[in-house]
């Protein structure tokens, strides 16, 4: 069986060797071809005779003169010197490397393509990570200031009217008691409200107050009352009749900030709220502050007997509280991480060098 073999093995070189000499000029422009052929004279030529294997080498020889002849320029000088020094096994080695060249570089673009189609969700999937945490920190700030501002005494309603509303005052606790003005009243939303687990869907009831004092009117948001208030208000048919007194506490508070997502406000519908809008709406000054009436302590709000108010736990209260962007942040870190680590490893793969039998 081994003879048989070998005896395949030697016609199959010698008929190789001779087929190559014919078509060398062919063969020397296709670099896989040559290469394949190469290896398996090279591989084979130890079975032969003597004089077969000079008729091996010499062919082996004219593809490496007319590789060097077609191909110098992409020589290297000590692989130019290796081509023409006669020496068979140093030729052959030479011409391994020449022939992958073209394989070789198409493989270190293919490598530099996937580490930038990496490297960019990589280095964007951070950034997502770093801007969450930027957010958790600016979510514990305004925490920190919401609950610093509802634990100062509250203040009457005539020190905040005579002055002009600052930003610096939100959320100061403020007590109020006067008469509301319902024809008034501008409902903004739609806002869905959720209470022990009913949900319905509702708006915000806002209405101008006349202070008890004499003192210059506010804007009070009543809190959430079910749509069919805005239907039966439209409808020229109010749920409530009548002139409607207050005596509450509530929280200041300035104009919500629209997204592009949002509608703008007209007078007819009002989709967020927008204090100077809504006091230029009712014929008030524009220095008209808006107050957030609270539900009284130790009362739950009731979806059953509205208008629901707001409770302090609700204004220390967000969609998405710090704990929840620091796991955010923590999910995209550890994706940039694992992109960054395929990354490397294309690159590692990039720059190994290939070996050649």
């Amino acid at each position: 069986m081994m003879l048989t073999a070998l005896k395949i093995a030697r016609v199959g070189c010698l008929r190789a060797a001779t087929e190559c000499s014919s078509i060398i000029p062919i063969l020397s422009n296709n670099f896989n071809t040559v290469r394949s052929v190469n290896y398996f004279l090279d591989n084979t030529a130890h079975s032969l005779r003597p004089v077969s294997r000079s008729l091996v080498f010499d062919t082996q020889g004219k593809l490496c003169s007319e590789l060097l002849r077609n191909n110098g320029d992409k020589l290297k000088p000590d692989q130019a010197k290796m081509l023409t020094s006669g020496n068979h096994f140093e030729m052959t080695r030479t011409f391994s490397d020449m022939t992958s060249v073209q394989s070789d570089e198409s493989g270190k673009n293919f490598s530099m393509l996937g580490m930038l189609l990496l490297a960019l969700p990589a280095a964007f999937t951070f950034g997502l990570g770093s801007w969450q945490l930027q957010r958790r920190q600016a979510k514990l700030n305004l925490l920190a200031f919401r609950e610093d501002q509802l634990k100062k005494d509250p203040i009457p309603l005539n020190i905040i009217t005579q002055h002009n509303f600052e930003p610096g005052q939100e959320f100061q606790r403020v007590l109020c008691e006067g008469e509301v003005d319902i024809s008034k009243t501008r409902f903004i939303g739609p806002r869905v409200k959720s209470v022990c687990g009913l949900t319905k869907k509702g708006y915000l009831m806002v209405s101008p107050l006349k202070p008890k004092d004499g003192s210059p009117p506010a804007l009070v948001n009543r809190g959430w009352v079910p749509a069919l208030w805005r239907d039966k208000w439209l409808a020229d048919d109010p749920v409530e009749k009548g002139p409607v007194h207050i005596r509450a506490a509530g929280v200041l508070r300035g104009s919500e900030t629209a997204s592009s997502f949002i509608p703008d406000n007209t007078e007819a519908d009002w989709f967020w709220m927008d204090v100077l809008g809504l006091a230029d709406s009712c014929g008030l000054p524009p220095s008209t502050p808006l107050l957030d009436l609270l539900t009284p302590e130790g009362e739950l709000p009731n979806l059953a007997n509205p208008p629901v108010g707001r409770t302090t736990e609700d204004l220390v209260k967000f969609s998405v509280m710090p704990v929840g962007h620091l796991a955010y942040a923590a999910t995209w870190y550890a994706l940039s991480g694992a992109l960054t680590f395929m990354c490397y490893k294309v690159f590692r793969k990039g720059q190994r060098p290939r070996t050649h039998r």
